[in-house]
């Protein structure tokens, strides 16, 4: 005899199902900054050794690949230019933060904004918190910050012009001159 699942137990099976995601990206996110400096480790070690005359060393190539692009291990270099591939799931969840935001249709507060990425299941970087998409969102000059706590789109400013952002930083620097 099967039970039937009631809104309860879905919501209690949805939050920990987005706890497991939440850990499993965590776990993730370490996992690629080890892999990254075990990367780097290795293009350094392979160029010092290319500079030192060694022959037959793994990537002589001219590059080695890496997770976040590639190493140029030109001879002309003495250091290792690293050029990173833009995350794709950074820009998925920019991405369905922009439909969100239009499809509300004005600026949203981002404990709004937070609950509607997490209902469509776009992953959040780092532990899946405010913080780390606010990280996220920031950065993305089609989204803005009319208001403390309170992000739009740009396409939404009227005649071009900024929108006013009150930065609690930028006072207190202002402050202590």
């Amino acid at each position: 005899m099967t039970m039937p699942i009631t809104d309860a137990t879905l919501r209690d099976a949805i939050s920990a199902a987005q706890m497991r995601v939440a850990d499993e990206q965590d776990h993730f996110s370490k996992a690629e900054e080890r892999l990254r400096g075990a990367e780097r480790e290795f293009a350094l070690l392979t160029e010092l050794g290319r500079l030192r005359g060694l022959d037959g060393l793994p990537g002589t190539n001219g590059s080695v690949g890496t997770a976040e692009g590639s190493v140029d291990l030109s001879p002309r270099l003495t250091t290792l230019a690293v050029r990173r591939a833009a995350p794709a799931r950074r820009e998925a969840l920019v991405q369905t933060v922009i439909e969100i935001l239009r499809a509300h249709g004005k600026p949203m507060p981002i404990r709004g904004l937070m609950a509607e990425v997490l209902s469509r299941g776009a992953p959040i970087p780092g532990r899946g918190e405010q913080a780390n998409l606010i990280s996220v969102i920031t950065r993305v000059s089609e989204i803005t910050r009319p208001e403390r706590g309170v992000y739009g789109l740009r396409e939404w400013q009227v005649d071009g012009a900024p929108a006013p952002v009150a930065d609690g930083a930028a006072r207190r620097r202002r402050g202590a001159r």
